[in-house]
């Protein structure tokens, strides 16, 4: 199977079931962007990132954030290969549930080209909305967090295409790891 097809399946298992939540919560807002009381979005963490829900929907005068989770690990056998001259692992992982480790790059550097990448694809209105009301999104990426070895970070794509995980196939190599992990960490129930 070619990268982009495993991808693709990869996606799709985690996207289905955020289409069908918000296709049986009429209503509800998709994909929203958590925002501060003076409707700017939230940032916060060393990145100053925004954070966005799987849905919302309201309860009497407030919204509840509604959680979307896949439910089964694509299996296939890991792959290894080069990306802009970079060592690439790739596991099985969740589209909603990624961890990314970058081996020899410790929580000091700037992380410019990761944030840059973040905010390209958790802005709604650079990207078509072809699939329903998907807004092709991404929707978390925590603050570094150091290893033993370098440093990782959890990432939730949300509805965002394989084009934007291709795009983190670049921006991750910019910091300058010796090598570069993306796994599932644990099972989902």
């Amino acid at each position: 199977m070619k990268l982009g097809e495993l991808l693709d399946k990869v996606r799709e298992s985690y996207v289905s079931r955020l289409a069908a939540a918000i296709a049986a919560s009429p209503g509800a807002a998709p994909e929203p962007a958590m925002l501060r009381a003076d409707g700017t979005v939230a940032r916060e963490g060393k990145l100053d990132l925004g954070l966005r829900a799987d849905l919302a929907r309201a309860v009497g005068e407030s919204h509840e954030t509604v959680r979307v989770a896949s439910i089964a690990l694509a299996r296939f056998e890991p792959l290894r290969f080069e990306w802009n001259g970079v060592p690439i692992e790739l596991a099985p992982f969740f589209w909603d549930a990624l961890w990314m480790t970058l081996v020899g790059v410790p929580t000091v550097v700037s992380f410019d080209p990761l944030r840059e990448w973040y905010e390209r694809w958790f802005e709604d209105e650079e990207h078509p909305t072809d699939e329903g009301a998907l807004a092709h999104v991404v929707h978390s990426l925590s603050d570094p967090r150091p290893t033993r070895e370098g440093c990782e970070f959890e990432l939730d794509l949300g509805s965002a295409p394989v084009e934007a995980f291709e795009e983190l196939l670049d921006a991750a190599p910019a910091l300058g790891p010796l090598r570069v992990v993306f796994e599932a960490r644990r099972a989902r129930s």
